[in-house]
């Protein structure tokens, strides 16, 4: 679940707060709160196999400001939530919501009627049901595919699919540990199991 949250200052002189409204300053108080429902989380674990076993809430960009001594007028942020079983995204959105709407922007319109906060959703991604006994399992398993499967805390488009009828499973070589770093990598091993579980899958399908 992916939003992006634009939020609306006034500009003005740093020295001059007075009549001037931070957005990059109100951005970092909703930030704030984010980083404190993941620690939150993080302190209170869950059961059911998911690495790590908690809803996880992540701000991965930021962008806002023109200079150091320039209050800033917008801000941007992206963020999202990877949302555990039981677990939804209002109980956090609420949360949110209630931080800007009573505390944040009472102040800001004090000061600049035209300060607001804008929440643009970017995703919403369906989880995928596990199908121990589906029939995408059942290829997969045939053409090599190694393991019992699990759970996994990153999104894909099968819970799309799946939401169709279709039989769906995720696989693949490699970790998601090693994703988006500054050393992805993929071992040589990794990559041709997965050549020969693609050219089975071929096979199979052609039976």
């Amino acid at each position: 679940f992916s939003f992006r949250t634009r939020v609306i200052g006034r500009a003005g002189h740093a020295s001059r707060m007075d009549i001037s409204v931070s957005a990059v300053m109100n951005a970092g108080s909703v930030v704030g709160l984010i980083t404190q429902m993941l620690h939150e989380n993080m302190d209170n674990p869950q059961a059911g196999g998911f690495v790590p076993p908690y809803t996880t809430l992540h701000c991965g960009m930021i962008h806002g400001g023109e200079a150091a001594n320039i209050v800033a007028d917008s801000c941007e942020f992206v963020t999202d939530f990877r949302i555990m079983p039981g677990d939804h995204p209002e109980t956090y959105l609420g949360r949110i919501d209630a931080l800007i709407n009573d505390k944040l922007l009472p102040r800001m319109q004090r000061i600049a009627p035209e300060a607001r906060f804008e929440r643009i959703p970017r995703s919403n991604v369906p989880p995928l049901q596990p199908e121990t006994e589906g029939r995408a399992a059942a290829i997969a398993r045939a053409a090599g595919a190694v393991g019992d499967g699990g759970q996994v805390s990153y999104a894909t488009e099968a819970g799309f699919f799946q939401r169709l009828g279709w039989s769906v499973v995720v696989c693949g070589p490699g970790d998601i540990a090693q994703a988006h770093t500054i050393d992805e990598y993929l071992e040589r091993s990794q990559y041709a199991a997965a050549t020969e579980f693609m050219r089975r899958i071929g096979q199979n399908l052609a039976l």
